[in-house]
């Protein structure tokens, strides 16, 4: 333990790298000590992991490790380029592409959620789908183990409508994939991001994943007054017991479409 608190003060703090890296490389040594420590306790060896946290020994913080204002990114995505992404996505991309950012910009889910939706939890009528029940997709469902409900413009429908008629009977999911043995499978997040590099490429600017539910929050928030509560329920980001939390998960699904149709802030982009 002495020995390598010694090399976090005397080696790794000396080194001309942001303290991100030195953070970096002590998760990088916590994790293989971990492994270690399971060797030795499989042996019946009782080991301590030698890495000490941020309250045993914090790193110093030098000016450079202090973001500037002005040097802070934006972290939403205008919608002149989320326009911009899906006319490029129709016009050179299979339609499924189409289609998946599409839902990414209009509903606010995460990739993974989007990626695996089952076709029969699409319900076409009521604007709405449930996502979050498959392995690769549950990281927020894990604790509620409950289904995640997203709506989309009514405009959309039309799309989403011819996309699924021209889906094999064969497939479970709205974004299938198939296996290397033949089997169906949803999207795989490799085969997304490819397609992300394509469009990144062709319009000239980099964007990620996340800030699509980012900018749907944000826009919400500021082009149409939306409360925080509100539109943190309508993307299902839970994030407090709230009274107006639990209000929101109370409401039917009637009304929780009305609430999204009357908070969205894309209706100037022409597919929704």
């Amino acid at each position: 333990m002495l020995d390598v608190k010694n090399y976090f003060s005397d080696v790794l703090d000396k080194k001309d790298i942001k303290l991100k890296t030195k953070e970096m490389r002590r998760s990088h040594l916590k994790s293989f000590f971990y492994y270690v420590q399971a060797l030795m306790l499989d042996r019946g060896v009782e080991y301590q992991n030698p890495i000490p946290n941020k309250l045993v020994y914090q790193f110093t913080k030098k000016p450079g490790d202090i973001k500037k204002q002005s040097q802070i990114k934006e972290k939403i995505i205008s919608s002149e380029n989320l326009e911009s992404i899906l006319k490029y996505a129709k016009k050179n991309l299979r339609k499924k592409y189409f289609i998946l950012f599409a839902l990414l910009i209009c509903t606010g889910a995460r990739h993974s959620e989007i990626r695996s939706i089952r076709l029969s939890n699409i319900h076409m009528k009521e604007r709405y789908f449930e996502t979050g029940f498959e392995k690769d997709a549950r990281k927020s469902t894990l604790k509620s183990e409950e289904g995640l409900l997203f709506f989309f413009p009514r405009q959309f429908s039309i799309y989403l409508n011819n996309y699924l008629l021209s889906l094999k009977g064969e497939a479970k999911w709205l974004f299938p994939a198939v296996k290397s043995e033949g089997k169906y499978a949803f999207l795989n997040e490799s085969a997304l991001y490819h397609a992300k590099k394509k469009i990144e490429r062709g319009l000239g600017f980099h964007f990620k994943m996340h800030r699509f539910r980012h900018t749907l929050v944000n826009n919400r928030l500021i082009k149409m007054q939306c409360p925080l509560w509100l539109s943190e329920g309508l993307t299902n980001h839970k994030v407090s017991e709230s009274t107006q939390v639990k209000h929101y998960a109370s409401l039917t699904i009637k009304q929780k479409r009305a609430l999204y149709d009357k908070y969205f802030p894309y209706r100037e982009i022409p597919f929704f």
